[in-house]
């Protein structure tokens, strides 16, 4: 045999390994999160993310362009709900990063079983697999990342300018997404460009071209905005100023480093906490043995100093980022612990061939490598796969539809949160024909939401701004019932304690509801109307409920409730309704009927007219049975809760759920 044809078949052995393995274990993953993805909407930014991809708006600051021009593309797939096409896009994004990191780690130590622990073990820990089955921006932030330290690796074994200027742009395409990315980028590319030669100032400029170009992606967001997209957060078109404020991120600085020290330190606790239960004594290990091990090797000093910084950066960042949930900003940090892992593991092998062992011992410690890139992930699968697991969360949704039951198109709907914002967006992804009036009460307040408002919103605000800081948003609500058409439906979130004059506040536990009175619709009293609930100290009774025939999980249904008030003061009763599977009555409230806690009813708290003689009110309830619940008949209880004190449950119908 020649000796070219001798080379060929060396690099076709070493491409083998190189290629495959990380395919495999990238298509490994995509298997695991297909199975656990959400089928719509999650907790936190998801609802607002979708709107804003699937009607080619503004997302929140910085704006995500690469993620919307990316997530656009997903969102044609015909996969059902746009946020399930769109939540794939974090799926296919985190299992790359996992092929990535597989593939880096063959090329830095040589090692298939340190590449398959690594690429696994980055795709199948919790922080990572929480975000990689549900549309978020955090899975797709990893894989920016990895394409970073890809870029870093190949320009390790090769310190030209050309790979420099690869590694420059790639940390740009990081910065089009993530602020986080810089503290990955920065340490990466300062020394990338420290330790490259020849380096002459034409390959800096070139370089800084490089990082540079990808920014000009952030020029999408006012071409959007000035489309005036449904979705429009922060209104870039309309001035320099409001561009720059929302691609830097300003709103959130304070955020930033708020969280007290107390707090930082329980955080940082947890996450070691977090860590050992994900990896164990032999994973830890294996950690620490990788971190150490790539700062200790001269030629790889440059790749382990700078993700050590990283990975300092990232946890002091979430640490101290004062925010309810953080474990979203590990995300890219745990794909570093994930190549420190299986780099521990290359490191280790290799050390034992230096000893030149015999053939038996070689194969010997061939399979216990092979037994511990194998057995540590499939440890992870197991924790993990019912934590991470999304596949039947309708949840988010389902209180959505139930937030939205009843709302009317010309509604004007004011919501005191961000988040509480977020699955209502949605609403205009699902009925663009129907969907009210959004009003987020903390944003309405800023310079560029302003000139987006209604002309009566708007002066709602100058209003507003008068009164105190802690009272604005009450203020705010009733300045915008004040100066709406009397006729015009207003929701909100926001907690008031009493009406403005003129009008009867209806509590609910989603939307709260400012009409004129009576508020309740009256109608004529009849005798034998149904069971009678006497409600707790006297104030009235429910006469019967008219429960629909027949209704479809996960859709909310209406249900009529006939109530009599015996006097002006209503208490702050809870009208509760009860499901149980069959026709048989639950025996109790809520564990009777185990989807209890998933009908929510109206709350009545307000100060009615007191009843005339002969009428009573009609109040509408809206229910909704999970998609989980299996279908059939279920028997609709009613109870009455005020304090501690409450009725009995009493059948009020039966509804056959498809």
């Amino acid at each position: 045999m020649s000796s070219a044809s001798t080379g060929a078949s060396a690099r076709v052995r070493r491409f083998a390994p190189a290629a495959c393995l990380p395919i495999a274990v990238a298509l490994a993953l995509l298997a695991c999160y297909w199975f656990t993805l959400a089928p719509t909407i999650t907790e936190g930014d998801s609802g607002e993310l979708c709107m804003a991809v699937h009607t080619m708006g503004v997302a929140h600051p910085t704006g995500y362009p690469l993620y919307l021009i990316v997530g656009k593309l997903f969102d044609l797939l015909p996969l059902g709900e746009p946020a399930r096409s769109i939540a794939l896009l974090s799926a296919v994004s985190a299992a790359a990063a996992g092929g990535v990191i597989c593939w880096m780690l063959i090329l830095l130590t040589g090692s298939a079983a340190a590449g398959v622990l690594g690429g696994l073990a980055a795709g199948l820990n919790w922080w990572v697999w929480r975000e990689a089955d549900q549309a978020e921006v955090y899975a797709f932030h990893a894989f920016l990342v990895c394409l970073i330290l890809a870029a870093f690796v190949r320009w390790l074994s090769q310190r030209t300018p050309a790979r420099l200027c690869c590694v420059a742009f790639f940390c740009g395409v990081g910065l089009t997404h993530h602020r986080t990315a810089l503290f990955f980028s920065a340490p990466l590319l300062l020394w990338a460009m420290a330790a490259t030669r020849p380096l002459s100032a034409r390959s800096v400029l070139r370089a800084a071209a490089c990082a540079l170009l990808p920014l000009l992606l952030y020029l999408w967001l006012p071409l959007r905005a000035a489309h005036d997209p449904p979705l429009n957060w922060g209104n870039t078109s309309a001035s320099l100023a409001f561009f720059i404020q929302h691609v830097s991120g300003r709103a959130y600085l304070p955020l930033a480093f708020g969280a007290a020290p107390t707090a930082a330190l329980a955080e940082t606790q947890l996450l070691v906490l977090r860590l050992w239960k994900q990896f164990g004594a032999a994973g830890t290990a294996l950690i620490l043995t990788g971190m150490v091990g790539l700062i200790g090797a001269p030629r790889m000093r440059p790749l382990g100093v700078s993700l050590a910084i990283g990975f300092v950066l990232v946890a002091a960042w979430s640490a101290f980022y004062r925010v309810p949930d953080t474990a979203a900003f590990y995300t890219a940090g745990m794909l570093v612990v994930a190549l420190w892992c299986g780099a521990g593991l290359g490191m280790a092998v290799n050390g034992a061939r230096r000893l030149k062992l015999g053939p038996a011992p070689a194969r010997l410690v061939g399979a216990a490598a092979a037994a511990v890139a194998l057995a540590l992930p499939l440890s992870l699968l197991v924790k993990n796969w019912a934590l991470a697991d999304r596949s039947h969360q309708y949840d988010v949704l389902e209180a959505t539809a139930l937030s939205m039951a009843g709302v009317e198109p010309d509604a004007v709907v004011l919501l005191s949160g961000e988040l509480q914002s977020s699955s209502l967006y949605y609403w205009h992804v699902l009925h663009p024909q129907s969907a009210p009036t959004l009003v987020p009460a903390r944003l309405a307040f800023t310079p560029w939401c302003v000139p987006l408002l209604d002309p009566e919103i708007r002066a709602a605000v100058a209003s507003a701004l008068t009164a105190a800081a802690d009272s604005r948003p009450a203020a705010f609500a009733y300045a915008i019932r004040e100066r709406l058409d009397p006729d015009r439906p207003f929701y909100t979130n926001v907690k008031l304690d009493d009406a403005p004059a003129g009008y009867v506040l209806l509590r609910d536990p989603f939307l709260s509801r400012l009409v004129p009175p009576p508020g309740l619709p009256q109608a004529p009293d009849a005798a034998g109307a149904g069971p009678v609930l006497q409600l707790p100290g006297g104030a009235g009774s429910i006469l019967g409920l008219d429960v629909p025939p027949e209704g479809r999980r996960g859709e909310p249904f209406a249900v009529t409730a006939a109530i009599r008030w015996t006097g002006r003061a209503v208490p702050a009763g809870d009208l509760r309704l009860v499901f149980a599977p069959g026709d048989a009555v639950a025996d109790q409230a809520p564990a009777g009927g185990h989807y209890a806690e998933r009908v929510t009813p109206v709350l009545f708290g307000a100060a009615l007219p007191a009843s005339r003689a002969g009428y009573h009110y009609e109040q509408t309830v809206y229910a909704i049975l999970s998609r989980n619940a299996p279908a059939g008949p279920w028997q609709v209880s009613v109870q009455v809760r005020d304090g501690a004190a409450q009725t009995p449950l009493v059948p009020g119908g039966i509804i056959a759920v498809r």
